[in-house]
């Protein structure tokens, strides 16, 4: 199993993909213009906090 940052582009946000034996699944999409450390550290926030 790999964990991917995919980057936006013209028609999609930027996510996070999970990849597993040839299936793909986006398991979270964030707005434009977000890096994939600050996705990581919003991420890790709400592990720590809670969602919401």
């Amino acid at each position: 199993m790999s964990v991917l940052w995919a980057p936006a582009d013209s028609t999609n946000k930027p996510h996070l993909v999970v990849r597993t034996k040839g299936t793909r699944a986006i398991i979270r999409t964030f707005p434009s213009g977000t890096t994939w450390l600050n996705a990581v550290d919003q991420l890790l926030d709400e592990g720590v906090h809670g969602i919401g």
